[in-house]
């Protein structure tokens, strides 16, 4: 009874509605400027030249579609599912600067326009949006 009423189809589709307008501002944000996202990504560090470029040039798309699964309601495990791994591999990214020790003004989560600068609050953030993702996994699983 508990665990229905936590999964509860009301709940469920907010979820989905947030993650989905949060994956497709993010990934619209992204497109205005792909050089400067993909400059934002090269300054980890982790993917240089080309690879960065590729990374950023395709990263929106990619968020974007994430957001439509969520929004649509029609492949909103797989959304959800790609979803996670897209904010893990963010996750990765800002931790392993972190653990660096490197400063970076922008961690390029809305773009290379809006400033948010890569902390220990970003990595919390993003765990928070992962247990979004997987409570969608596991509602469906269950449901």
């Amino acid at each position: 009874m508990l665990i229905e009423a936590f999964f509860s189809e009301m709940i469920s589709r907010i979820v989905q509605i947030v993650l989905g307008v949060l994956f497709l501002v993010s990934g619209i944000l992204k497109v205005g400027d792909l050089r400067g996202f993909a400059s934002v990504i090269e300054s980890y560090g982790i993917l240089q030249g080309r690879v960065a470029r590729l990374a950023g040039f395709t990263q929106p798309f990619f968020e974007m579609g994430i957001g439509g699964l969520l929004l649509s309601g029609h492949g909103v495990v797989l959304g959800a599912l790609l979803g996670f791994v897209n904010v893990a591999v963010a996750t990765y990214f800002v931790g392993s600067v972190l653990m660096k020790k490197k400063r970076l003004e922008n961690c390029g989560c809305f773009g290379a326009g809006i400033k948010v600068p890569v902390s220990w609050r970003k990595v919390v953030e993003n765990v928070f949006w992962m247990i979004l993702c997987l409570y969608i996994i596991v509602g469906s699983v269950l449901g």
